[in-house]
């Protein structure tokens, strides 16, 4: 589209003061469409079928006749038609005689606009006119917050022009009487005066606007009709709103969209049907839509009941677009014509007459051309700035499907040719020679300005020597996903969806690794038929690895759990599913991108955000605990993608350390140079503006591209590395090399190579979705399933025939995927599932996740006393825990546990599931008799209603266990988030954290989980009672790395002594005195799930565990095997132990790098002695003897 400009999302930043920061960032995956009014007639008139138009005929009155509508115009003619559509704005003639004719008194109030309160300043900034020629609203729209004031800037016509916006607003004054024209022109004074005090950056903006204008901000009262006869209202006319969600004019395109479907299908004689069932699609959604912008202006300048609470907040911003999720164009087309049918189904009309394009108002199925002739009409709208869903009227645009916003035209993936052309040639397409040298020989062909231009995610490449354009940013966490920019889903059809798997925490609860090996291996097949279609790249940000520290954290969904050994293990199996093996040859499937190196896992608290945090850490716990994950992700699994985190590691932005990214990445995991470091979406960016690391956006550039950050998602790199080489702050050869990591990788892929000796080139849309994908989508939900109470009443008894299905989570759909989804073949809701599981259901929702509406209970408890057995369907979802949203409280939200107490009450049979991956406090159902069962869902993706009915009624045995700890609610008041010590602290009150160090009493502990039936465990054989540590060193010194060798392997006999087939997971822990103090209650050190024990049967479990397993580390983040008393615990509740002891003199297996001076956390937390530690148990100490006989 000519001038068209897009985003993916709105920054947002408090701006009334001197120094501004970032505090929010809404991710719209459907986009931002900004252009001009002349680009947006342009495509219209361009695309306007043959028909007459007339202009310059203002509408007087209009009368309904008996042959249709006499329209009289001012200029004193007039003219008949069948059927006028009145949008001719907010002033809309039409609507006032419309109004003033029903006679109904209680429309006055609807006639005329209404001010807001609100007054805005307007203008156009060429960009050669900003500082620099640069803006951040370049990217992507702004959001510049302040009290009673806020001003939104970003960028039209192809980003050439920015447009600024400043709303100044008094709510005295809103829907008063505005003294003034609605828009008249002003000095830049008053602007600036309106402004003053607010941050440098505004003031710049403001100073660079010539011939500023004011406006008054109307809008209309939400209308209760937009129909009267043969008149209809769209657009202004029916539903003008304020302008804050940016959506008034993609309203009204949607309201001629739906208008066209159902004169397409109507006839004169049913036409009165057409324009009802318009009138019931479109007026609820517009006016929610009306209030929800005018809500939104409320908060942008801190003006309603959330204040400046910037957590809760920002996502009660984002929130304001919600509507778009819940439904599409199309499916709001389908359904006003489903509702025409119905209603003229109930005349008893005949077929022919009901729903004929042929013989209706517009034959030949045109509803293309109405809709283009109406939108014709809507011109005088004028979108500077819409959000919303497109409409399949203009090319370039495509029209998704139900659970896909719609996108752009594909990016155009495409492959070099290395047959013909100026590369066949080129030592790149050389398949004997290795990745480095292949991208080395292209990449020194680059100029300058050509290897900055391919430094971002979206690299334009280099067409003078066919190398294509190449989309660097996709995400595939669960599934192939439209969260990023890099996959594109079709409208319909072939590839419209994909296998939408739960979410890693469900993934994580099932303690399956091969199922996770499995599970990375479709999304990969998936992702490679995407491609294939040219609808994906094969680069995915994905998995997310920080282990979940703080139960607060609002992306633990994302990871398997609090563990990180359990972290380290999935993602080795899932980088093996993503890249088709372990360091594979000749080619790799995908890259997968191990996230967010590192000591990632907070989004906000209060005013500290991802991009201004400094996580202040001990070497001992980053490398013991914030860093294995990557340590297996990279030097075991091979990854060749690792993407740098927004926040600062004690004191220097993680995308700026050389320390992390070259002395531990490269030096000392062996990343190698066909992998390379992404940025964080914008975190080079954060280095300057948020962190204030260094000075400017050129330093901020190369600061990380010289620390190793190779690939900038985002565009510091493109529009100020060449600035930073002017400054001598960096070399081309810092460029060079980042592009040739970049490029090492594609050869890797086989981007390269000739299609038909790659495998993985061959997959098609037939390999997408396939039932054994769909069946294992299934078994991961099920195997999530964690049942954290039962008294006997799971699984439910065959005669419990009559459901009470209660709670806000009964009919999720999409809330069933969590985070960073993607279209999924079909979504079944918990309701659903127990409707197809026999149930006879009543639903009523009682009440929402956390609006504390109490109003439905009466119904629920209504319903649930005329059950036979009560589901409650309740607990948190991406309202309460998301990317950007923390949580402060890890109680029940809402008013969701009173609504428990009270069914709880009623006496039927009660089972609660719970949803959500961040666990609240469960004590008073734990406590309760009355709540029989507690089953734990998570997000259980595509087929999760299905699973949680099976589990209830006994289909299949859950057998999950729990992936992290449930503390008790008042924990959250113990411990600030920002704390990132992992151990107790008296002085601090840090109580510790994870199932390793919390002193206090866990609500439910880590790895527990019920059966539906009784296993009894035995050790297979009694292990043994002592182990030398010095030949426990030598036998590993064959494996790649001493913490690799093998400790033992632990057989256990899992015996079924119940009546229930089920699965069951061993978990294996140690716990020691060993090594420095202060000691851990115990580490889990390996787990094994034996699979469908039938009752009576038994299967051996056997747990493979490595000698780093049960190493600890000192205070430089050396990994020791320390002699001394170690003690195995098998269960939660342990239910097995063996007692050991280490003998001989210690062993160091790792010599982690010394941190560099320039880390903030003090010499006294970072210098300790590292001689090595003397043995506590050698071959001469008489209190070995001792310990064994003891033992024996």
């Amino acid at each position: 589209m000519n001038g068209f400009s897009s985003g993916v999302g709105f920054e947002y930043r408090r701006s009334d003061r001197a120094e501004g920061f970032n505090w929010h960032f809404v991710e719209m995956p459907y986009g931002c469409i900004r252009f001009h009014r002349a680009h947006f007639l342009d495509v219209f008139v361009k695309n306007l079928p043959e028909s007459v138009a007339h202009f310059g005929k203002r509408l007087a009155s209009y009368n309904q006749v008996r042959d249709g509508i006499q329209l009289e115009f001012s200029d004193g003619t007039s003219a008949i038609c069948d059927l006028l559509v009145g949008c001719d704005g907010i002033k809309s003639t039409v609507r006032k005689q419309m109004l003033n004719s029903t006679g109904r008194i209680e429309l006055e109030e609807h006639i005329e606009p209404r001010w807001s309160g609100s007054i805005a300043y307007r203008g156009l900034i060429p960009v050669a006119k900003l500082p620099e020629g640069q803006h951040r609203a370049l990217q992507y729209p702004v959001m510049y917050c302040g009290k009673d004031k806020h001003v939104v800037v970003y960028s039209i016509s192809k980003g050439t022009v920015v447009n600024v916006v400043a709303f100044a607003s008094d709510s005295d004054k809103e829907n008063t009487c505005y003294g003034d024209e609605w828009v008249t022109s002003c000095s830049k004074e008053e602007m600036q005066e309106c402004f003053a005090g607010w941050e440098p950056e505004v003031s710049v903006l403001l100073d660079r606007i010539e011939s500023p204008t004011k406006w008054g901000i109307h809008h209309l009262a939400p209308l209760p009709l937009y129909v009267t006869g043969r008149v209809a209202l769209l657009g202004d006319a029916a539903h003008a709103m304020t302008p804050h969600l940016g959506s008034g004019a993609g309203q009204a395109i949607e309201d001629a969209y739906i208008l066209a479907k159902v004169l397409g299908a109507a006839t004169l004689n049913t036409l009165d049907a057409a324009l009802e069932a318009y009138e019931t699609t479109r007026l609820p959604m517009a006016n929610h839509v009306l209030r929800a912008s005018a809500v939104a202006g409320k908060m942008f300048e801190f003006n309603n009941e959330l204040g400046e609470r910037y957590q809760v907040l920002g996502p009660a911003i984002g929130a304001q677009w919600n509507y778009l999720d819940e439904t599409t164009p199309e499916g709001e087309s389908m359904r006003a014509v489903e509702r025409m049918r119905e209603a003229l189904n109930k005349r008893k009309l005949s077929d022919s007459s009901t729903l004929s394009s042929r013989n209706g108002l517009l034959r030949n199925g045109h509803e293309r051309r109405a809709l283009l002739a109406i939108m014709l009409l809507l011109a005088s709208l004028a979108a500077v700035f819409t959000v919303g869903h497109a409409i399949d009227v203009v090319p370039n645009v495509t029209v998704s499907g139900p659970t896909r916003p719609p996108t752009l035209t594909p990016f155009a993936y495409a492959f070099p040719n290395c047959k013909s052309g100026p590369l066949k040639d080129n030592a790149v397409c050389d398949r004997s020679k290795d990745p480095v040298t292949r991208a080395e020989a292209l990449i020194q062909l680059w100029t300058v300005p050509e290897l900055i231009a391919n430094s971002v995610h979206q690299a334009p490449g280099v067409s003078r020597l066919g190398i294509p354009p190449y989309q660097w940013w996709s995400e595939a966490s669960h599934g192939i996903s439209w969260t990023g920019p890099g996959v594109i889903f079709a409208p319909d059809g072939d590839f419209s969806y994909a296998t939408s798997f739960p979410s890693p925490i469900n993934l994580g609860a099932s303690f399956d690794d091969p199922l996770v090996f499995q599970v990375g291996t479709v999304i990969s097949t998936e992702g490679r038929a995407f491609n294939s279609a040219q609808r994906a790249g094969l680069d995915y940000f994905a998995p997310n690895i920080n282990p979940w520290r703080d139960p607060r954290w609002g992306r633990g969904q994302e990871t398997p759990g609090e563990s990180a050994l359990h972290s380290a293990n999935y993602v080795y199996q899932l980088v093996n599913g993503f890249q088709g093996g372990i360091d594979p040859s000749p080619y790799i499937k995908v890259i997968a991108t191990c996230k967010h190196y590192a000591a990632y896992d907070l989004d906000q608290v209060g005013d500290v955000i991802q991009r201004n945090f400094s996580a202040e850490v001990t070497t001992q716990e980053f490398a013991e605990y914030y860093l294995p994950p990557f340590q297996t992700c990279v030097r075991d699994a091979k990854v060749k993608s690792v993407m740098c985190a927004y926040n600062a590691v004690n004191g220097v932005p993680a995308c700026s350390d050389p320390y992390i990214l070259q002395t531990v990445l490269r030096d000392y995991y062996g990343f190698p140079d066909d992998g390379y470091v992404v940025s964080d979406c914008d975190a080079v960016q954060s280095i300057y503006e948020n962190h204030k690391f260094v000075n400017s956006y050129q330093a901020a550039a190369a600061v990380a591209l010289n620390a190793g950050t190779d690939l900038n998602c985002g565009s510091i790199y493109g529009l100020f590395l060449q600035q930073a080489l002017d400054q001598n702050l960096t070399a081309t050869a810092n460029i060079q090399k980042a592009l040739v990591r970049q490029y090492a990788s594609l050869v890797r892929l086989g981007y390269f190579d000739p299609p038909e000796l790659q495998p993985y080139r061959q997959f098609t849309f037939a390999d997408v979705g396939t039932p054994a994908a769909e069946k294992m989508a299934y078994d991961v939900a099920v195997e999530g399933m964690v049942l954290l109470k039962n008294d006997g009443t799971l699984p439910l008894k065959k005669s419990l025939k009559k459901m009470a299905l209660i709670g806000p989570w009964a009919q999720a759909t999409e809330q069933m995927q969590g985070n960073y989804y993607g279209t999924a073949p079909f979504l079944i809701s918990p309701q659903m599932g127990a409707v197809t599981a026999g149930f006879n259901v009543t639903f009523v929702e009682g009440t929402g996740i956390q609006d504390g509406d109490t109003s439905s209970f009466s119904d629920a408890l209504e319903a649930a006393a005329q059950a036979d057995v009560i589901v409650f369907a309740g607990g948190i979802d991406n309202d309460v825990e998301a990317e950007g949203l923390d949580r402060t409280d890890i109680s029940w939200p809402g008013a969701q546990l009173q609504l428990i107490q009270k069914l709880a009450s009623v006496g039927k049979p009660f089972v609660v599931v719970q949803f959500g991956a961040g666990q609240v406090d469960d004590s008073w159902l734990l406590k309760s008799k009355d709540v029989n069962a507690i089953l734990w869902a998570g997000y259980p993706g595509q087929s999760g209603g299905t699973a949680v009915a099976d589990v209830l009624t006994g289909k299949v045995a859950p057998a999950g266990r729990l992936p992290l700890m449930q503390y008790p609610a008042d924990y959250v008041n113990q411990v600030s988030m920002l704390d990132m010590n992992l151990r107790p602290n008296k002085t601090s009150g840090n109580p510790g954290r994870t199932y390793q160090w919390y002193t206090g009493k866990p609500v439910i502990d880590y790895g527990f989980g019920l059966h539906y039936t009784t296993f009894s465990l035995q050790w297979q054989g009694l292990p043994a009672l002592a182990y030398d540590i010095q030949a426990l060193v030598a036998k590993a010194h064959s494996a790649a790395h001493l913490d690799l060798g093998s400790f033992d392997t632990f057989g256990v006999t899992v015996r079924n002594i119940g009546h229930v087939t089920s699965d069951f997971v061993s978990l294996l822990f140690v716990k020691t005195t060993a090594g420095p103090a202060p000691h851990p209650n115990k580490v889990l050190i390996g787990y094994s799930r034996v699979h469908s024990v039938n009752p009576g049967a038994a299967a051996i479990a056997r747990i493979g565990v490595k000698l780093g397993d049960i190493a600890r580390v000192d205070h430089n983040g050396n990994a020791w095997v320390y002699p001394g008393l170690y003690t195995l615990s098998l269960d939660v509740p342990e239910r097995l132990t063996h007692s050991f002891v280490l003998v001989g003199h210690a062993a160091q297996l790792s010599d982690f790098p010394a941190p560099p001076a320039s880390w903030t956390v003090g010499a006294d937390k970072q210098k300790h002695s590292a001689s090595k530690p003397a043995a506590i148990w050698d071959e001469h100490t008489h209190d070995e003897q001792q310990v064994l006989r003891e033992l024996r």
